[in-house]
């Protein structure tokens, strides 16, 4: 049934537009034809060319003569001639406005189709700067930024896979080898299947910390701590692996700070950090350095920077470098590499927190990641709690 809802918006604009012409060119017709018999009248009363015709107590007429009444009526003629003139017209400079109007909305409505069935959608040609023109922008830059998300997720699944598929086929092949005594039962071969069992409750664990952190489900046991202690305990834990591969790592705290943070997913969060570090340095020259203080424009938030002189990130990595599974080194395996999730887990770790984590500094030599949080933690107004 069709209704006026249902109507195109073509019909609807050149519809109204006609209308509201139609009703203005008729009465401005009807005046001037009203105020040109006014004026006509009195002229050839003053010229002595019309005869007044009495008529009771009403209004005089006029009796014409054969010119004069030709006259008026090709006037009359000619201005109901320009007006329904004028009304085409306007209906049909509104009926082509409206036409690339709403020629516009049908290809944002048909490219909207199509990304709702999943399908990509091309950029659509924005042909003005108004707010249609706008609206498109707005649209391309919208389907652009969700295909890519759509990329980023395929990807992600397919990183996911790859990096169950290596531990679990480690696990098969040996399990399937001992049931067939091709591969002795030892403890050597079950602390190998240890480990990769491990492997994979650590790499379910971070995607798990990731999701819940992504969707701010992540619950943090915020308590009043000082920084430097975490930092110091994180330190203390990569000694070793610092001695053994003879690189310098020192520690300098600016200022003492307590801060309402969660310490157990901060240590994660510097843990993550340090061993990104301590992977890309070089035995014996190397050098990392972290340092702890208030932030210097913003005493509200402390930072921890963490540097080091190893080969740097190239630009073209630098803004992926906390995607999921990315690894700047590509020659990395997930032995010697990590899983390509740490820096993921600590920028979200830290957004969670209600700060952000960054890479500081040029493509050049040596990285520098820049942790900054609150210190006191934000409730869920956004005021910051009094501790």
């Amino acid at each position: 049934m069709l209704t006026i809802k249902s109507i195109s918006l073509r019909y609807k604009f050149a519809g109204l537009t006609a209308l509201l012409l139609l009703v203005t060119v008729v009465a401005l017709t009807e005046l001037a034809n009203h105020q040109m018999q006014t004026h006509f009248d009195r002229y050839l009363v003053t010229m002595g060319r019309c005869v007044m015709m009495g008529g009771g107590g009403g209004r005089p007429g006029m009796s014409y003569g054969a010119s004069e009444a030709d006259f008026l009526g090709s006037v009359h003629d000619g201005l109901y001639a320009m007006g329904g003139g004028l009304v085409a017209l306007a209906v049909a400079a509104a009926w082509f406005f409206t036409g690339r109007l709403t020629c516009s909305l049908k290809r944002l409505a048909v490219a909207a189709r199509e990304m709702a069935a999943g399908r990509p959608a091309f950029p659509l040609a924005v042909d003005s700067g108004d707010e249609v023109g706008r609206l498109t922008a707005t649209f391309n830059e919208m389907a652009e930024k969700i295909e890519r998300n759509n990329a980023d997720r395929r990807l992600l699944l397919a990183n996911i896979a790859h990096e169950l598929k290596t531990p679990l086929t480690v696990i098969q092949g040996n399990v399937e080898g001992m049931l067939d005594n091709v591969v002795e039962r030892s403890d050597e071969n079950l602390l190998l299947l240890k480990d990769e069992v491990h492997q994979l409750s650590r790499l379910v664990s971070d995607l798990r910390d990731i999701a819940l952190a992504e969707n701010r489900q992540l619950s943090l046991d915020r308590r009043p701590v000082p920084v430097s202690d975490i930092v110091l305990r994180a330190v203390a834990d990569f000694r070793p692996l610092a001695e053994e591969k003879r690189v310098r790592l020192d520690c300098n705290v600016r200022n003492p700070v307590v801060a309402e943070v969660d310490s157990g997913r901060l240590l994660q969060v510097v843990h993550n950090l340090l061993a990104n570090a301590l992977r890309h340095v070089r035995p014996r020259i190397g050098a990392v350095e972290l340092t702890v203080g208030l932030a210097d424009q913003d005493p509200d938030c402390f930072e921890i920077a963490i540097s080091d002189n190893g080969g740097g990130i190239p630009a073209a990595h630098r803004s992926r470098i906390f995607d999921c599974f990315f690894r700047a080194d590509g020659a990395r395996s997930r032995n010697d590499g990590g899983t390509g999730l740490g820096l993921a887990i600590a920028r979200q770790l830290c957004r969670a927190h209600g700060g952000d984590c960054w890479l500081a500094g040029s493509s050049g030599e040596g990285s520098k990641f820049v942790i900054r949080l609150p210190v006191r933690a934000a409730t869920s107004d956004g005021v910051k709690r009094e501790g």
